[in-house]
Parts: structure tokens; C-alpha cells; sequence
């Protein structure tokens, strides 16, 4: 059973205590090796830099050097899975933390998550509205689990019903072992999953090369 609950206050204490003296149990998960190493990708989704947005989407405050996972590029179907397994510990909480968001006209994009740890399975359902800032564009979610198993695996799938003009983006990807007092009970997973894009969450990133900017 998944237990769940929703709270912008919580997620911010938790994103800020679990990022002091640790590190990303996921290998490139800001995408800085300008593809998707250490990613098992399927369908169609790459890694583009957020300035590919600038000529073809008049997009405007990108992060210099930031990359993204971007599902659906040039008008492409909306097909792409992307996930990935990291060394858990059993009984041991975590935090899954990402930005998704939407790129180009104010068309919907939509995506599954999903969280497997042994017998531990989250799934859930996110939207994002496409915008061409991206001061605003990224909406931060974080998800606290307990292991279930020595390996979690963590999967985002396209679920977009419209491709054209538009791309679900994904960046700054990371898991962690959760802050002391924030972990679920075992046999549990605490859903936290907020949207913080409205108080002006923007995260800085930082990565390397180049793909196909979502088409016209």
C-alpha cells in the first residue's frame, strides 16, 4: 500500500536536510554528459541543452550549460521511457527528487514515475502545461520511500496525448537516504510529490552537447 501525502513546507525541509554532506545515488543525473549515460533509455527521449530551446521556441532565461531530458523532441512520438537502479539498503529511507516541466506553446504534456523496491512500488501521474521560461517552466517534486530491496529501480514514462510544438522536460534527478525523522514507515512508500514552480524553485544546473530542439 502506498501511503500518501502532499505538503510544500515538508518537501522543502526535506530536499534541504537530505542535500547536506551527501551524494546523488544516481550516476548523471543532471544530464551534464550531454546524452543519456547511465540512463536505459527507450523510445523517444534525449538529452538537449536548455539554449537548443532559444532558436526554435523564443524560449528565455535558460541556464547556461544545463541540460535536459527532453521526451518527444521534434514533434516526435510520445513513446520515451527512461530509468534507472541505484544500490539501496533494506529498511533504509530515500528521497527521489526531479524537476519536470513542459517547453514551447500552452499545450499539456504528462508523464508516469515510478518507484520499484522489492515488494515497494510507487506509481504516480504527472502534468506540466508548456511555457517558454524557464524561471518557471521546472515544477520540483521529491518522493520519501523505504528500501525494499538492495537495488531501487526509478522509471519516468511518456504519457503526453499531444507532441507536436511541445516537449516534457526532466532535470536535476537525484536520490539520497532521507533525513533522520523523515522516513516512512517500512513496507510503505510517503508520497510527497509538490509542486513548487509557483513559489520560484529554479534550481541551477550544469552539463555538456548538443540534439534535436523540439520541432515546429
Amino acid at each position: 500500500m502506498i501511503g500518501i501525502f502532499r505538503g510544500a513546507l515538508a518537501t522543502l525541509v526535506v530536499l534541504a536536510l537530505s542535500g547536506v554532506g551527501h551524494a546523488n545515488l544516481l550516476t548523471n543525473g543532471d544530464f551534464a554528459t550531454g546524452d543519456l549515460t547511465t540512463w536505459s533509455p527507450s523510445g523517444d527521449v534525449l538529452a538537449i541543452p536548455e539554449s537548443a530551446y532559444n532558436g526554435c521556441c523564443g524560449t528565455i532565461n535558460d541556464t547556461p550549460g544545463a541540460y535536459v531530458a527532453s521526451f518527444g523532441a521534434g514533434n516526435k512520438p510520445d513513446n520515451g521511457v527512461l530509468s534507472q537502479s541505484f544500490p539501496t539498503t533494506v529498511g533504509v529511507g530515500y528521497v527521489v527528487s526531479f524537476d519536470y516541466g513542459a517547453v514551447d506553446f500552452s499545450l499539456p504534456q504528462s508523464m508516469n514515475v515510478s518507484i520499484v523496491s522489492g515488494a515497494n512500488t510507487l506509481g504516480e501521474g504527472l502534468a506540466a502545461t508548456g511555457t517558454n521560461d524557464f524561471d518557471t517552466l521546472f515544477t520540483l517534486y521529491s518522493y520519501n520511500f523505504t528500501a525494499g530491496a538492495t537495488t531501487t529501480t526509478l522509471t519516468f514514462t511518456d504519457t503526453s496525448s499531444v507532441t507536436d510544438n511541445v516537449d516534457g522536460l526532466l532535470e536535476q534527478v537525484s536520490a539520497d537516504t532521507a533525513p533522520t525523522g523523515e522516513v516512512p514507515e517500512p513496507s510503505s512508500f510517503a508520497l510527497l510529490g509538490v509542486g513548487l514552480a509557483g513559489m520560484g524553485v529554479r534550481r541551477v544546473v550544469r552539463r555538456s552537447a548538443l540534439r534535436l530542439p523540439v520541432g515546429r
